[in-house]
């Protein structure tokens, strides 16, 4: 372990705001371009993009079952279906009350 990187994964059209591990294989991010990105690690492609929130998609949390949670600047935070190889599907969404944005952009910090 030499801290070198060991990959570059490109795809976003905009600021990558989040990350998290979903496996040792793969990770999911977020981004300002309102997508979310299933990532293999060992080869660097995209495996799935979600779409579905309406503005910056800012944190990022993976569940048990392969659930994926979302939230965003849209005030909404979405839960995911993340089937294998197959496009996700947005399975629940809620929309935050009032203005408080700080609960959407740290909600991985309460999970």
């Amino acid at each position: 372990a030499d801290g070198r990187c060991l990959q570059t994964l490109e795809g976003h059209s905009s600021y990558v705001m989040c990350v998290a591990a979903l496996s040792e294989e793969r990770a999911i991010s977020g981004s300002q371009d309102r997508t979310l990105k299933v990532w293999s690690l060992a080869d660097g492609r995209c495996l799935q993009t979600l779409e579905g929130h309406l503005n910056w998609v800012n944190c990022v949390a993976a569940l048990s079952g392969g659930r994926i949670l979302s939230g965003s600047d849209d005030f909404t935070l979405k839960l995911w279906d993340a089937v294998e190889a197959k496009m996700a599907v947005r399975v629940w969404h809620r929309k935050m009350l009032g203005s408080n944005e700080d609960a959407v952009k740290h909600i991985v910090k309460f999970l």
